[in-house]
């Protein structure tokens, strides 16, 4: 699979501020500081200083958006997977609660009729029946 403009876009916004493209955030935020300083047109009356701080600006913004966007989708993926992993944990545990509740309610009904047969047997048993 190729390269989209949009991953040659950002290569090149790599390029302009002398990173690779394994930098963290922190470290494209130190180097956007370092270059910001030294480019800046208050601080460097050289002609092209301009320019440069622009590109420069243009490159951070780039980065740090791809950065942020990248963040966010990544929180939003796993949100969604742990959210659907609650559910059916929730759900399980439902459903055995309630498998207990019936089994227990089973037990006590049975013990119950049982009891009453044997109650009414006894009784029979009595009458000579």
């Amino acid at each position: 699979m190729g390269r989209n403009r949009t991953d040659s876009c950002l290569t090149s916004c790599y390029m302009i501020l002398g990173l690779k493209e394994s930098a963290s955030e922190k470290d494209v935020k130190e180097r956007y500081r370092e270059l910001a300083k030294i480019y800046h047109p208050d601080v460097n009356h050289s002609p092209d200083a301009e320019e440069k701080f622009k590109k420069i600006n243009e490159a951070y913004n780039c980065i740090i958006s791809h950065i942020q966007k990248n963040r966010c989708v990544k929180i939003k993926t796993e949100t969604k997977y742990n959210t659907k992993y609650d559910n059916n944990k929730i759900l399980k545990d439902i459903l055995r609660s309630l498998r207990k509740e019936i089994r227990k309610n089973l037990e006590r009904n049975i013990k119950k009729i049982t009891q009453e047969i044997y109650k009414s047997t006894v009784r029979n048993i009595k009458k000579g029946i």
